[in-house]
């Protein structure tokens, strides 16, 4: 939050043009986030197979570790989106109000998504310490209630998390091109929705989930031009020139 702020407050001020493309990009990342998660459930592992340097050694890092880092990634992703989104709603207003309500808006992300996080992250070590080290049977019983729940919980966030990132990706893209002047994108899927279902809780399952598969195709687009284009060069960028 440290970078996020500032940075918001200067974007706001010099290039409130920047706000829209800069949400898109990020939309963008989501859906190839989400992307990359549904093709992982189908072929695990098979781009993001390890690769050898000249010694024979493996590059890369433990599957632990890439879990880890590219969950940083998506929550720095997540919080700049909120933090953009923010700005942009905010009415007309001195540089001093903007700084409080986008320090509160941080302060709200930090707590709720990273301390989220931590406890799911936590919870296994919780329920072990329970269940070997609680007083009563109850709470022996509860500890291990949590661990045998855990796998459970965790699947089903990865699949909860995967569609909340194709459908808020794709709906930044939709409403990015919207608000660039290209409304047939959402024109089109208005459309749509409305042959299947009026309004409630149908229609916004059928926008929701056409939102998404929006999402999901833009990813799959996406995935092959980031592993065979764009990492192969941030790599070369980043190796350091031999000694």
């Amino acid at each position: 939050m440290l970078f996020l702020l500032p940075a918001a407050l200067i974007l706001g001020a010099l290039a409130p043009w920047l706000i829209t493309p800069i949400l898109m990009i990020g939309g963008l990342y989501l859906c190839f986030e989400g992307a990359e998660k549904v093709l992982e459930s189908f072929f695990p592992h098979a781009h993001h197979a390890e690769t050898p340097n000249t010694d024979g050694a493996t590059l890369g890092q433990s599957e632990e570790d890439r879990r880890v880092k590219s969950a940083i990634q998506t929550d720095f992703i997540l919080s700049a989106e909120i933090m953009a989104i923010a700005l942009s709603v905010l009415p007309s207003s001195t540089l001093f109000e903007q700084a409080v309500t986008l320090a509160v808006v941080a302060i709200g992300i930090t707590a709720l998504v990273y301390g989220a996080v931590a406890l799911i992250v936590k919870a296994d070590d919780i329920g072990v310490y329970l269940a070997q080290n609680g007083r009563f049977g109850l709470t022996r019983g509860f500890g291990r209630g949590i661990v045998r729940a855990m796998p459970y919980l965790l699947k089903a966030l990865k699949i909860i998390g995967t569609a909340a990132m194709l459908l808020v990706g794709g709906g930044i893209l939709l409403h990015g091109l919207e608000h660039l002047g290209l409304h047939g994108p959402m024109h089109m899927l208005h459309e749509i929705t409305g042959h299947i279902a009026h309004g409630g809780f149908w229609g916004w399952l059928g926008e929701s989930s056409l939102t998404a598969l929006v999402g999901l195709v833009v990813g799959l687009l996406v995935v092959p031009v980031v592993i065979y284009l764009i990492a192969p060069l941030a790599k070369r960028f980043r190796r350091k020139p031999a000694a």
